[in-house]
């Protein structure tokens, strides 16, 4: 993800980080079941 978004893999992990904490999930697979249940991704 870092290479196709041509940043650092610190800044995706961050990203990743703010985002569990604000949906309250606890890891990375419930945070893909989240956006596909919420049609977030197709």
């Amino acid at each position: 993800m870092a290479d196709y978004l041509t940043v650092s893999h610190k800044t995706v992990e961050k990203h990743r980080s703010n985002l569990m904490q604000k949906l309250d999930q606890h890891n990375a697979s419930a945070v893909t079941a989240y956006a596909i249940q919420n049609g977030l991704v197709a």
